[in-house]
């Protein structure tokens, strides 16, 4: 199981970015399942429910923001339509990648990719992210990403 959970400041930063520093596959579709990232008051960091590899880094390089909360999906080709609800689901979809952030601080990942799970794991330890643990069963996954 490659499932990871750390804590963020509560500030505006660019911790998207951080978090996914050196994860550089092209083809990937990132889909915003449920958001509230506020770059003002006013102003939403995410528009659209999908972006592409290149439109998503553009997205949260360039500005700082300020994360709510945030459920977003990663996948290869086309995004399901069908909503993940639990690990089972998860591990059943396309779904490359399951991030929930809650709380504005409280991170949980969860990938099928050995590959992409240490990428995630290494910016967490380099970026001094707090309380970086993995996520050992499958209760906790369900309990805390789903």
């Amino acid at each position: 199981m490659n499932a990871i959970k750390f804590e963020l400041n509560n500030e505006y930063s660019n911790f998207l970015s951080k978090i996914f520093n050196h994860f550089d596959e092209e083809n990937y579709v990132w889909k915003i399942a449920d958001s509230e990232v506020l770059i003002n008051a006013d102003q939403f960091l995410f528009e659209k429910e999908y972006y592409d590899e290149t439109d998503f880094k553009k997205i949260i390089n360039e500005k700082k923001y300020y994360l709510i909360f945030l459920s977003l999906e990663l996948y290869k080709n086309n995004p399901s339509s069908k909503q993940i609800r639990n690990y089972d689901d998860f591990l059943k979809s396309d779904c490359e990648l399951f991030l929930r952030i809650i709380d504005t601080t409280l991170v949980y990942i969860c990938t099928n990719s050995k590959a992409t799970f240490d990428i995630i794991y290494n910016n967490a330890i380099e970026n001094n992210f707090s309380n970086v643990s993995l996520i050992e069963n499958v209760d906790d996954v369900n309990r805390l990403i789903f």
